[in-house]
């Protein structure tokens, strides 16, 4: 489960990679898998948040300049 976890969690930045893993390991029997799924869930969402202020902040840099 080593490296493959780190490489799931760089994978879960993309939202929809990352509810697929959840959806598939959240219901294993193996803690660790539902644990490394919950966190790519978690990691999915805070992708998304990333995504919204890294535009945000190059829209208002792009007004910043228009004046």
């Amino acid at each position: 489960m080593g490296a493959l976890k780190y490489v799931l969690y760089l994978l879960s930045l993309s939202f929809i990679i990352g509810l697929i893993i959840y959806l598939i390991w959240n219901n294993d029997p193996n803690p660790e898998k539902r644990h490394v799924a919950k966190n790519c869930l978690l990691i999915a969402f805070l992708g998304i948040v990333l995504n919204i202020v890294c535009w945000g902040a190059l829209a208002m840099g792009g007004l910043m300049f228009a004046y």
